[in-house]
């Protein structure tokens, strides 16, 4: 994780770089798309659908759908533990960049504020959206 991350390529101070640099920093573990979902309503039927921000993390060759509190419980404990764990890895890798992502997602509402300003990525950036549909990493 954290490989090939360069701080230099980010605006940190802009909230939208911070979507791109948790896209890039996880894509290893996590992957995120932008679907269309149904919105239960009761007033209308059938349902209608809306596009929405899904996460997904990876299980070897497959993915599993998660939920927002999944993904905050990944950065805020396991990626810690892993990183105390694999600590030489990490930091041959990229300790400057996990120390960075760590002071950015440090807290819940930094997590969940990332996560809103990937839609207007999704929605506006032609280019991460076919990155992240082609798998690539984004810049």
């Amino acid at each position: 994780m954290f490989k090939g991350i360069i701080l230099s390529d980010y605006n940190l101070q802009v909230e939208l770089q911070h979507s791109y640099f948790l896209v890039d920093c996880l894509h290893e573990e996590i992957s995120f798309e932008y679907e269309k979902r149904s919105v239960p309503d009761t007033k209308i039927y059938p349902y209608p659908l809306q596009q929405k921000v899904i996460i997904y993390k990876k299980l070897g060759s497959q993915s599993k759908e998660i939920t927002l509190d999944e993904l905050i419980f990944y950065i805020q404990v396991q990626l810690p533990k892993d990183y105390k764990n694999e600590s030489s890895t990490y930091i041959s890798n990229n300790g400057e960049a996990y120390q960075k992502f760590i002071g950015i997602f440090g807290t819940i509402d930094n997590i969940k504020k990332t996560l809103e300003n990937l839609e207007i990525l999704f929605k506006h950036d032609k280019t991460f959206n076919s990155k992240e549909d082609d798998g690539q990493d984004v810049d």
